[in-house]
């Protein structure tokens, strides 16, 4: 049996090192293609060394452009690869410009589609995300949905053949990796991360600091490259009890994140570690694709005018942590499920 496993953003690479653990278990020959979407070199080789990723057998090398043009070439050079590969199918992953790149690409040669984390839905297709996932889910032979909720979803859209709900490949690595997460900072404080486009643009930036200022916490910042460059470009002040830091290696994050009060954000993958960690969560974003944390009352979403109600906050909601993202072998699952589709196929 013979599979590519598409990546191109860091936590695509988390993602990868779930599967790659039940891949080795297997007879699959397994090939990974990075389409260098994001292409800071730094923060790639972080995750590739914390995980023990094997390096990518192919990478793309597009780098940053617009989102047009980022399919666009994602696919031209995926083509040349995949058309010279015989394989049974690729895995995808998430809701990135190389996800859906990449099941354009194969869906148009008939080439199987596996999608790990399908049914996911913001509700709001102004976001590109919300695009690829749709495109993503209705092009996909196989799909694995982390949650009952992401499983109700594609049932309203009429997708109900080969969905599992197998849980989320992240909560696998979570655990498998928990006691070896890295403490950093011993006084009590918050973690804030921005990195999303919309979070990005001058003067939104500059309202969502705004913002975090007010809350009664000192923060730590781990800055995206991206929008260090922002905040240098543009001379943006940062209050002094927000302490910028470097990007961390996941293992630095998940103990940061475990010793802070509140997490910020306006990461998808974040919201999740921080339920995980019981640790309750702020959403610098109008809406989310993890909509049961905020059933749950663990997370609160605060648009770009909104102010941070922190009574909004329920912590029992802590609770349901148990099974609501699976158990750990979300991957085993996937894998087994994969192998017994290219069988019978």
């Amino acid at each position: 049996m013979n599979l590519v496993s598409i990546i191109g953003t860091r936590p695509q690479y988390i993602k990868l090192a779930s599967i790659l653990s039940a891949i080795k278990k297997s007879s699959i020959n397994h090939l990974i293609i990075d389409t260098g979407q994001h292409y800071d070199t730094e923060m790639t080789e972080i995750f590739y060394n914390q995980f023990g990723i094997d390096k990518p057998h192919y990478n793309l090398g597009v780098g940053s452009m617009n989102q047009i043009e980022q399919v666009d070439k994602i696919s031209k050079e995926l083509e040349k690869l995949l058309l010279n590969l015989c394989l049974d199918g690729i895995i995808v992953y998430g809701d990135t410009n190389s996800t859906v790149a990449a099941s354009l690409t194969a869906s148009k040669l008939s080439i199987p589609i596996f999608h790990i984390e399908s049914g996911l839905r913001s509700f709001n297709r102004s976001m590109p995300e919300e695009i690829n996932r749709l495109v993503t889910d209705h092009l996909s032979a196989l799909l694995f949905c982390p949650s009952k909720k992401s499983v109700q979803n594609l049932k309203a859209e009429g997708i109900t053949n080969n969905v599992y709900c197998v849980g989320d490949v992240m909560y696998d690595v979570f655990l498998r990796f928990k006691d070896r997460f890295i403490k950093s900072f011993n006084h009590k404080f918050s973690l804030l991360t921005i990195h999303r486009q919309e979070n990005t643009m001058i003067d939104n930036f500059i309202k969502r600091i705004e913002q975090v200022e007010e809350l009664d916490e000192d923060i730590i910042f781990p800055v995206h490259p991206r929008t260090m460059k922002l905040i240098k470009e543009n001379s943006i002040n940062i209050p002094d009890k927000i302490e910028l830091v470097q990007p961390m290696g996941w293992l630095e994050l998940m103990g940061t994140i475990n010793n802070a009060q509140y997490i910020i954000t306006d990461s998808g993958g974040m919201q999740k570690e921080a339920f995980w960690s019981k640790k309750l969560c702020i959403t610098l974003r109008d809406e989310t694709e993890w909509t049961e944390t905020v059933d749950l009352h663990t997370n609160i979403l605060v648009g770009l005018n909104d102010s941070i109600d922190l009574s909004k906050f329920d912590k029992s909601g802590f609770r349901n942590i148990a099974g609501l993202y699976g158990n750990g072998n979300a991957a085993k699952k996937i894998i087994r499920r994969i192998i017994s589709y290219i069988k019978h196929d």
